[in-house]
């Protein structure tokens, strides 16, 4: 269910961020990070919403750095190669 989730709330932030509705997107693009630990659906959530500025700016960063964080436990967790 996590990932059937996550991916509808990425396509709910796309279709708001392409009618304009940034406030609403970051809010699907949060919420993809309490449906799913996946760090290349966290990824997408954090990028999805670009080209702007503002109050956003900082959540946006925050989206980032919690992906990127997703990103690097999986790595780790991984071991070497």
């Amino acid at each position: 269910m996590g990932q059937d989730a996550a991916d509808a709330a990425l396509d709910d932030a796309d279709r708001a961020y392409r009618t304009g509705d940034v406030r609403g997107a970051l809010t699907h693009c949060r919420r993809v990070f309490d449906l799913t630990a996946e760090p290349d659906l966290l990824t997408r959530a954090a990028i999805l919403v670009h080209g702007v500025d503002g109050e956003f700016n900082a959540q946006i960063v925050g989206l980032c750095d919690q992906a990127l964080g997703a990103s690097r436990n999986e790595t780790e967790s991984a071991g070497p190669a």
